[in-house]
């Protein structure tokens, strides 16, 4: 199994989970970063290194995961004195739902931790966790919640581990008959949810205004609430009534606390008063910002800004055409997130932003396009939740008639005119070392060693670009080269395939060359190997930009035997010391470091001295510096953690934009 392969069975959600997840956070490592990391993460498919450091980060990841299922788990407590429950959705690392709920003397907590019970058990709710169980009687006769895990699940074909499960103990004590005058109360933590996209498919999120209109009337810690009350009967016939508070939760317009307290007669008076009480003690962990009218518009541009930097630095102009007030203006789309179009299409893009009831900004962002060759007329809308202080909240997109999001990806929501097979080949394909390629439909992601046994077709890649570093090598029949890709960040090589079955998928292409002037945000929208082959020996000054300073990496942990303690890993060793390691600035062009374009990464010839951060400057540079040639570097590490060759360490650095000279600019 390759390192894509771990990182996509630890990463993506099975059916029944949530299709958004928080991010995964790797190591960074020290070899050869050559472009800053996104200011915002689109979740798309990308290769790692496949060596040692993803042994380490993976092992970390494990570790971190059993640590956050062990500490999570419910489990019972006989600990009626402490009147103090504590709340806090550990699994899905939302800090904002952690809450804090007094109880009265007397109460006993029969669970508390976090435990999955079982996905869509209720309505309204999706992947809800169990918090906190109490009630002011014993509930006696059921099994241990919290047992043991399994080491893993089926889903779809392919084993997932390890999870929280449901708990038949858990489920005991929920649903056992209350003695009369009982009071039993639950706080869970979950997604609204209007229903399934499918049997076996992810929850529709509801993310509809938390109104007075849609029952949200009740106020708890200052967050709207909607209240449900159900009239029953207990098993020995005395009046039982369920009482239900759906919470939002801040800096959320989807996520819920919700709180159950079922009341049994023959005082239903008391029983309220006392689920009131305990009601009245909740405190969410955060308070919402205030949202400022005055800050809208400012929101609202830099949002955008930083979205249109985030899909730029992925290849995707989705955001480039929507206007940075609220309205409407014309543009063109080559590519989604992760996806490009087989040709520019031409669109309508609207912006618009209004307070949420949630305490939240809500922008909407459609894009419409008309009917093409061979798609229909359509549109895609984003709504983005920005909290008060500008923290992007949340994201959601849809079809612009209010369809869910297709399971199959960001393809099926672009008008994306159909693809055909390239013609069967005559003869060998024999693809030139150092040319620029292009992935051919129908797709498929490189592998770290040609694997002819991957059939996996993958579309979303169909019009990427690659460089040929090496190739071809004959496996089952095929070639395969040695490529470089664009998200590929680290000096790391793959292989694709360049012939499937008779038909090539990969073609050569041009390199996306400028003419000159150059200017930096063209710099920024091609891939460092594209850059190097459109202006290989060609001097280039830019004449206003600003540099900044990256701040430094989280080093790479190692632990170099089995019974010690992880400590950094050291750096690697090697000449010319200023070229070979990560960029230590980048500069921005005149709309500066908070502007839709991203950074360009740079590495400062030692005879040009030192570049101030935060000053305008008019810089001139190269790419292929003379000092790439000799580029070189060994890991100290005992067992190395997978170097490039020397001729790819050497590319790397002929990839590298090297200023040479600067000098003071006043601002633009």
């Amino acid at each position: 199994m390759d390192s894509r392969s771990i990182e996509m069975r630890l990463r993506l959600p099975a059916p029944e989970e949530p299709a958004v997840l928080p991010p995964l956070i790797l190591p960074t490592a020290h070899f050869g970063v050559g472009r800053a990391a996104p200011t915002i993460g689109f979740r798309r498919p990308f290769v790692t290194p496949a060596d040692g450091r993803l042994v380490y980060a993976v092992l970390a990841l494990l570790l971190l995961m059993l640590a956050v299922i062990v500490a999570g788990a419910l489990k019972v407590t006989e600990d009626p004195l402490n009147p103090v429950g504590l709340g806090c959705d550990v699994g899905y690392g939302y800090e904002n739902s952690c809450f804090d709920l007094a109880l009265p003397e007397g109460w006993h907590k029969l669970a508390v931790g976090s435990l999955f019970p079982g996905d869509f058990t209720e309505g309204g709710i999706a992947y809800e966790r169990v918090h906190l169980l109490v009630a002011n009687v014993p509930v006696g006769g059921c099994a241990s919640p919290g047992g043991p895990l399994p080491t893993s699940y089926e889903s779809g074909g392919v084993s997932y581990q390890p999870r929280e499960t449901a708990d038949p103990g858990l489920a005991c004590l929920r649903t056992t008959a209350l003695p009369d005058g009982g009071v039993r109360l639950t706080a869970a933590v979950g997604d609204r949810s209007n229903g399934l996209m499918a049997a076996d498919g992810p929850a529709l999120q509801d993310t509809s205004e938390p109104s007075a209109e849609a029952g949200w009337t009740e106020v708890v810690d200052g967050r709207p609430a909607r209240l449900v009350i159900v009239a029953g009967t207990t098993a020995s016939g005395m009046a039982l009534e369920t009482r239900t508070w759906d919470i939002l939760i801040p800096h959320s317009i989807d996520r819920i606390l919700r709180v159950r307290a079922e009341i049994a007669g023959p005082d239903l008076e008391k029983g309220r008063r006392a689920v009131e009480q305990v009601l009245s003690t909740l405190r969410f962990g955060v308070d919402d910002v205030a949202l400022d009218e005055s800050d809208r518009l400012d929101v609202l541009r830099a949002t955008l800004d930083d979205l249109d930097r985030g899909a730029r630095e992925g290849g995707s102009d989705l955001y480039g055409c929507f206007p940075r007030e609220p309205g409407t203006a014309p543009g063109t789309i080559s590519a989604g997130v992760g996806v490009r179009l087989p040709e520019p299409v031409d669109v309508t893009c609207r912006t618009a932003i209004e307070a949420s009831e949630a305490a939240l900004w809500r922008i909407r962002l459609e894009t419409t396009w008309p009917a093409g060759p061979g798609y229909a007329a359509g549109g895609r809308l984003e709504e983005v939740f920005v909290a008060g202080d500008g923290t992007h909240v949340r994201s959601f997109y849809w079809r612009l008639d209010g369809s869910p999001a297709p399971l199959d990806g960001e393809a099926a929501m672009l008008p994306m005119a159909p693809r055909e097979l390239p013609p069967l080949l005559t003869g060998p394909l024999n693809l030139p070392v150092g040319s620029i390629v292009e992935m051919l439909y129908p797709g498929q992601y490189p592998e770290y060693e040609p694997n002819p046994a991957n059939e996996e077709i993958s579309p979303d890649l169909v019009g990427r670009h690659y460089f040929v570093v090496a190739g071809p090598r004959i496996v089952g029949g095929d070639e395969w080269y040695e490529v470089q890709s664009p998200d590929q960040w680290l000096t790391q090589t793959t292989w694709a395939r360049g012939t499937f079955k008779g038909r090539p998928m990969l073609a050569v292409v041009e390199p996306a060359c400028r003419s000159q002037p150059v200017e930096i945000d063209q710099l920024v929208a091609i891939p460092a190997y594209e850059l190097l082959a459109c202006l290989e020996g060609v001097e280039i000054t830019l004449e206003k930009v600003i540099a900044v300073d990256l701040p430094p990496t989280d080093p790479l942990m190692c632990a170099f035997e089995t019974d010690t303690e992880p400590t950094p890993c050291p750096e690697p060793i090697g000449a010319p010391a200023w070229l070979i390691g990560e960029a230590r600035q980048q500069i921005f062009g005149p709309e500066g470091p908070s502007g839709p374009a991203p950074g360009l990464p740079i590495w400062v010839a030692p005879s040009a001295g030192s570049l101030p951060s935060g000053q305008w400057v008019r810089v001139r540079g190269h790419f292929d510096d003379a000092g790439a040639s000799g580029c070189a570097w060994t890991s100290p590490i005992p067992q190395s953690l997978g170097l490039p060759r020397s001729e790819v360490q050497v590319l790397a650095c002929r990839e590298h934009f090297v200023v040479t000279e600067f000098e003071p600019v006043s601002a633009p």
